[in-house]
């Protein structure tokens, strides 16, 4: 996934990136956004049931700030997030 140059402002979600299953694997870059006073999460990654997900987000240029969680990463069932 590439996500980029887009403007995300008071909505309830930001980005949402999920993974599932074993084997699955995604990598996501999100670069040159503005994400900003959304209610619930700014960029929001779930890898579950073994699958692996790389996000490339902290050197690509965004500003995310003021959302709920700006940055909120989880992970069940023995999967991996990797964030950079």
């Amino acid at each position: 996934n590439y996500i980029s140059h887009n403007t995300l402002d008071n909505n309830n979600n930001g980005i949402g990136l999920y993974v599932a299953g074993t084997g699955a694997k995604q990598h996501s870059f999100v670069g040159s956004n503005e994400i900003e006073n959304n209610g619930f999460f700014g960029v929001y990654g779930q890898a579950n049931s073994g699958a692996y997900q790389l996000v490339s987000i902290f050197t690509l240029g965004n500003t995310v700030t003021g959302n709920g969680a700006n940055y909120l990463f989880g992970t069940s069932g023995g999967a991996t997030n990797n964030i950079y």
